[in-house]
């Protein structure tokens, strides 16, 4: 998932997941298309004070909410961006250069590793009315 890619819908919310015990327990999801691929990442409900990113993968159902493809520069976030052994996919605007969605885990070889999401849909050059239309089409066609 590294490299350039085209995000064009995000879901965030929880899912009832069941644990190892057998256990139900609600944990939070979020749901994403990048490139017209639709992906959903889950916690892990085992212990909260250790919780993790589940694995990513691929799902059927669209995330609720879509918008016109965005340009995103996908790469891994690593000790220079705030954190130590992580596994989190950050996407950042093309245009704004702003951060718009994390997604993973963080600190995941510490004692309490913890499941990452964040998602900032204002930094999304389709939501900066500073940008005009003509600049945003020449981006996303080049």
């Amino acid at each position: 998932m590294v490299g350039t890619h085209e995000l064009s819908g995000v879901e965030t919310g929880r899912i009832c997941v069941d644990d190892s015990w057998g256990e139900s327990q609600d944990c939070n999801f979020v749901k994403f298309t990048l490139d017209g691929v639709h992906y959903m990442a889950v916690e892990d409900p085992e212990d909260g004070y250790r919780s993790r990113c589940r694995e990513l993968v691929v799902s059927d159902d669209p995330p609720r909410y879509s918008f016109p493809p965005q340009a995103m520069k996908c790469y891994m976030k690593n000790e220079e961006d705030g954190g130590y052994d992580n596994d989190i996919l950050v996407m950042q605007d093309e245009v704004t250069d702003e951060i718009i969605l994390e997604v993973g885990t963080g600190d995941y070889n510490d004692w309490y590793p913890y499941c990452h999401f964040e998602y900032h849909p204002e930094g999304m050059a389709c939501n900066n009315p500073e940008i005009s239309e003509d600049a945003f089409n020449r981006i996303i066609r080049s």
